[in-house]
Parts: structure tokens; C-alpha cells; sequence
């Protein structure tokens, strides 16, 4: 924390917002309709050295701030007694001496406010942000937002992979960058990819696609493919906006040939050779199992791997990674890429690409919630990017089947069966 006469305040960290909802005493959404610029006469105090002692330097400075008074339209945590609020602009600082306020609103301004504490000042968070009138405030405020500026994942096979790929198999890449605004913004996106030859890299691909964040959406996602020779690549992706830079990062990656030889496929042969069981390599058609016997590894089909570890013969990976093969789903807004089973505490995690609100249901096999004898799945909880969500569940004859409702951006969805016993499998 730095100090100024007393008063101390913080350099800004942004907060997700879950953290904005569970930190703020109100949160509001309302029209400002005056503005008004508050100034403070400030002095920073600090220690110099002149010719060999230190001495003491007082600093004069004024800190202006904005204080708005706003008409509410509707409260979403905290109702307050009147609907009228005044609000403060909040002071940051990212070196001492360097002061001042943060996000400036305007008369007719419609913004969502948090609002941490309501002691008279009513300080506002900086990701408190405008939205347009054609917005649904509720589902503005539900919306996945990005930890990170700019967010890029590869799949391939539908599975998401980060760097080490499959020749002569296409990769789908994605493109994920959270724009700070709901009022619309179209991005530029360049994609070149070079092969590593040895002498000069070779160019592979080139191409520039234009990406788009709708009206009232945070996130503008690009998609392109891409099928690798074997070899190593470097993919330099650079996003503009009126031809100036808005991010731009690189990415390395390589891709292998999937010919099955007997030398490097066989599970018991790279066991042989000194690898762990657990780190043995499969094709990507099977599915590695320990044998409960001698702990050595074998590499089979998905269904028979889930049947020799309800036999006791072999033990399942956790987590267990599979595509949804066995799994009978429907999925609207979106689509499913990947199916992950912890044998250990019974928890399935489902990730899926959602493009808009949508619904998931999914029927679990009996052969995978009977796996662990010590978690009922009568009993459960449903998370969707760790919010827990109320779900319906129909028993069938080949398992329990969930309806789980979903929202645009939602990247896992979480069913954890409950202890037997009382205790949750978190």
C-alpha cells in the first residue's frame, strides 16, 4: 500500500466477477445525470540523499475526482432505501507521486456500479463499466469474462490439446479476446505460421481473418484450421484494431506422425525400457490401464477399459480423458470436445465450446458412476465453471441422464456424485 497524508490507496488488481459480487456491498445499475469534479490538496512526503545525507521531501500534488449522481434503475445486490445514489470515483496509483482517477463516466452514461463500501463516500470499483441501453443488464452481469487479455486453445480430433499434435490431421484453433466493451468492436486477426527447416523457416500459413464481438457480448472468437506435416512451427498471431496493435502473441508447437511401429507403440516395450507405467503412450484410438496384477500398463478401447476396471483386472488413469463416444448427449448452443472421469473421487467434468445460452443433456453410463462403490450418484452436485447451477436428472436404464442449462462463454461443466456417508466428493 503507498500513503499520502494519512490516506492510503492501492494500486488496482483487477477482480473477477465472482469477487466483484461477493465483495461489494451494492451493486446497481443506473443513468448518471450530473457530473461533478472534486479536488484535493495532497502532499507526498519521501527520502532523498544530497551529498551524502538523507533528507526529507515534501511533495504537493491535487488529486481531482469525478462524483456522480445517478438515477437507479435497478439494484442487483443490496437494495438501498432510495433511488437516488451518489458515487465517487475510485483513486489508483502505480508509482508514489503518480495519483489520479480511473475510468471517467458522463452525464447520460448508462453504467453498471460496484460499489465496495457505503460509507458516505461510496467508492466505486474500477470494472464497474457502461451499458448500452439495448442490453440485458442480468445477463451482462453472468457473463464469462477473460482472466487474462487475449485467451487461445488448440483442438484437435475434438480434443483440446496445448502443443504436441498429430501430422497430417487438422488442428482447429481458437481465438478468444475479451474486448472491454459491450458496445460492439470488430479486430483484425493475422495469422503466420512457419515450419522450422533447418536453415531459413518456411511459411506455411498466412492469413488474416476478421473477428467480431456483437453487441452486448465482452469476447470476440476466431476460429481457423490448419493441417501440420511432421515437424516443428511457430505461430505468430497478431490482433489489430484500426491497424493499431491490440495483442499479439506467439506459439510453438510440433506435430508427430501417428504410424503405429511395434518399437514405439508397444505399451510393454516402452515399459521395458524404463518408462513409468503411468506415463506409457497410447494410439490415440485406445486408452491406457494399469493391470491390477504386476502394475504394468496395456493400451485398449474406451468401453473395455471402463469394463476391466469394474472387474478389478486394471486401473483407470485419473484423470481419465476420453472423447464422448459412450456417452449419449445433446448439446444446444455449443458443442462438447472432451470427457474427463476421476476414478478416485468420482467427479466427471465436461468440456464444451458454448457460442450462446444452451442446454447440455447427458446420460453417464452406469459403467463409469459404478466404478467408485464409495460415491452415489442419486446424490449430487452440478458446477458450471465452478457456479454451482440447479439441474434436473432422470434415472434410465442406462444410467442417470442431466439437463444442465448453460450460458454463452462456458468452457466446463462439473458433475460431483456425493459421498456415501453424507460427505461431498469435492
Amino acid at each position: 500500500m503507498l500513503s499520502y497524508d494519512n490516506t492510503a490507496y492501492g494500486i488496482w488488481v483487477p477482480q473477477s466477477p465472482r469477487e466483484l459480487l461477493d465483495e461489494s456491498s451494492t451493486i446497481f445499475v443506473g443513468n448518471i445525470t450530473s457530473v461533478n469534479v472534486l479536488q484535493f490538496e495532497k502532499g507526498i512526503t519521501y527520502t532523498t540523499e544530497e551529498n551524502g545525507t538523507e533528507k526529507n521531501v515534501v511533495k504537493n500534488y491535487t488529486l481531482s475526482l469525478d462524483e456522480y449522481k445517478v438515477d437507479v434503475e435497478e439494484f442487483l445486490k443490496n437494495t438501498q432505501l432510495t433511488n437516488k445514489m451518489t458515487v465517487r470515483q475510485p483513486a489508483t496509483s502505480l508509482s508514489p507521486g503518480m495519483l489520479g482517477g480511473l475510468d471517467e463516466f458522463h452525464v447520460g452514461d448508462r453504467v453498471l456500479f460496484y460499489v465496495k463500501s457505503l460509507d458516505g463516500n461510496n467508492t466505486y470499483s474500477p470494472e464497474s463499466f457502461i451499458i448500452p441501453k439495448s442490453c440485458a443488464t442480468k445477463d451482462v452481469l453472468t457473463q464469462k469474462r477473460l482472466e487474462a487479455r487475449g485467451e487461445s486453445f488448440t483442438i484437435q480430433n475434438g480434443i483440446r490439446i496445448d502443443n504436441n499434435f498429430t501430422a497430417n490431421k487438422p488442428i482447429q484453433f481458437i481465438d478468444n479476446e475479451d474486448v472491454n466493451t459491450l458496445s460492439g468492436k470488430s479486430l483484425d486477426i493475422l495469422v503466420h505460421i512457419t515450419k522450422n527447416t533447418g536453415s531459413s523457416p518456411e511459411i506455411v500459413f498466412n492469413k488474416e481473418i476478421y473477428s467480431q464481438a456483437k453487441p452486448c457480448e465482452w469476447i470476440a472468437s476466431t476460429e481457423w484450421e490448419f493441417t501440420p506435416q511432421e515437424g516443428e512451427y511457430r505461430m505468430d498471431v497478431t490482433i489489430t484494431e484500426d491497424n493499431k496493435t491490440y495483442s499479439q502473441y506467439v506459439a510453438k508447437f510440433s506435430a508427430k506422425s501417428d504410424v503405429v511401429t511395434p518399437d514405439h507403440m508397444s505399451p510393454l516395450k516402452q515399459f521395458k525400457s524404463g518408462i513409468a507405467a503411468n506415463n506409457v503412450e497410447c494410439r490415440q484410438d485406445l486408452q491406457l490401464v494399469t493391470k491390477a496384477e504386476d502394475n504394468s500398463p496395456a493400451c485398449v478401447k474406451t468401453d473395455t477399459a471402463f469394463h476391466l476396471s469394474t472387474l478389478g483386472w486394471g486401473y483407470l488413469q485419473d484423470p481419465f480423458i476420453t472423447k464422448m463416444d459412450l456417452l449419449d448427449s445433446n448439446i444446444t448452443g455449443g458443442k462438447i470436445s472432451e470427457f474427463q472421469y476421476s476414478p478416485q473421487s468420482a467427479n466427471i467434468i465436461i468440456k464444451i465450446q458454448a457460442t450462446s445460452n444452451g442446454d447440455l443433456t447427458i446420460t453417464i453410463p452406469k459403467v463409469v458412476t459404478d466404478l467408485n462403490p464409495y460415491y452415489a450418484f442419486k446424490t449430487y452436485e452440478v458446477v458450471a465453471d465452478g457456479k454451482e447451477i440447479n439441474v434436473d436428472k432422470i434415472d434410465t436404464a442406462k444410467g442417470p441422464s442431466f439437463t444442465i442449462p448453460f450460458t454463452n462463454g462456458t468452457n466446463e461443466i462439473e458433475i460431483m456424485g456425493v459421498e456415501i456417508g453424507g460427505m461431498t466428493s469435492k
